[in-house]
């Protein structure tokens, strides 16, 4: 009988939900998105939380090149890191950064520069605007929990 992990969590906002789940073991990985909540040093508290439940940590990634690298140090930081999510879709994101990150047999190599390790090309990022019609509208469910349409 195969083992399947349960995961969840991108849509938590706050360590209280997180350890809900966490003390009733419902869960086998939490996926906390940075942007949601609170940060690097938030973050880094709930893994800790979860670590004492042996609960591994894969962090939800919204994919931009700052989020990336906030994710990635954060999961240089943790032991109970699993894997970061990490997708190319959009070909103007890497030539957002003044040099792209090294990709290689499936491990983001994150580079010893000061701060993120992230430096910004504003020509890009202002030729390349938010599309609306690419970020997913919000939804509300019945319990009032958040869900993309």
């Amino acid at each position: 009988d195969p083992q399947m992990d349960l995961a969840t969590g991108e849509r938590l906002y706050s360590k209280w939900e997180y350890r809900r789940l966490l003390e009733g073991r419902y869960v086998d990985v939490i996926q906390p998105d940075l942007c949601h909540a609170g940060g690097i040093s938030e973050v880094k508290k709930i893994a800790a939380m979860a670590e004492a439940y042996y609960v591994k940590v894969a962090p939800h990634n919204p994919q931009g090149p700052i989020s990336t690298a906030a994710a990635a140090h954060l999961c240089l930081a943790i032991p109970n890191f699993l894997i970061l999510e990490y997708v190319r879709q959009e070909p103007y994101r890497d030539q957002a950064m003044q040099e792209t990150w090294e990709v290689r047999d499936g491990h983001l190599y994150v580079p010893d520069r000061p701060g993120l390790g992230v430096e910004l090309n504003e020509a890009v990022l202002l030729a390349n605007p938010p599309r609306l019609d690419r970020t997913p509208a919000q939804a509300f469910a019945a319990d009032g929990s958040v869900f993309d349409i």
